[in-house]
């Protein structure tokens, strides 16, 4: 993802915006013009997220999908307390500035599911303007991480904190 982001840059360095959407396409890409709109007026990155106290909606996914969204939330934003802001920290659809975009491909790691998190945490620490928009999010059949990597997250989520740390003053 992000070595196309850094192509898309340097084919195109005049770009507005680098867009990301989940490759299931769990959210409409038509919604992806709200997160441009904010990068347009100023926004660094604009997160679609899931959370209904930010707009958001989630539909299929059943209380154990449900569960399994909130403990892993309530996990990043334990270990990571600057995060407690987002309510979703696996956001389905990202669209970044071109300089949030750099920022990211040159300094993010984390090539599986808790790149979003990783991503949440460098935006924050380079203090840029990071707006919240609420999707809709759809369950689809047969697409949700296996449970294998649960562990394998919550190993990512403690070494995102020990590599990025924790600001004084995580609020």
């Amino acid at each position: 993802i992000l070595a196309g982001f850094q192509a898309a840059l340097s084919e195109t360095p005049d770009l507005d915006a680098v867009v990301y959407i989940n490759l299931n396409l769990k959210v409409d890409a038509r919604l992806a013009a709200t997160g441009v709109r904010h990068v347009l007026q100023g926004a660094d990155a604009a997160i679609g997220t899931r959370s209904e106290h930010q707009g958001g909606k989630v539909v299929g996914a059943g209380p154990l999908g449900r569960a399994k969204s909130i403990a892993f939330n309530r996990l990043v934003t334990t270990v990571l307390p600057q995060l407690r802001p987002w309510r979703d920290t696996n956001a389905p659809l990202k669209v970044f500035s071109p300089q949030a975009a750099r920022m990211l491909f040159e300094n993010a790691v984390i090539p599986r599911v808790t790149l979003d998190v990783e991503w949440l945490t460098l935006l924050h620490a380079s203090g840029l303007r990071v707006v919240p928009f609420g999707v809709v999010w759809t369950q689809r059949p047969g697409s949700s991480p296996p449970w294998h990597l649960v562990l394998r997250s919550a190993v990512d989520v403690v070494a995102i904190r020990r590599r990025w740390g924790v600001p004084a003053n995580p609020a």
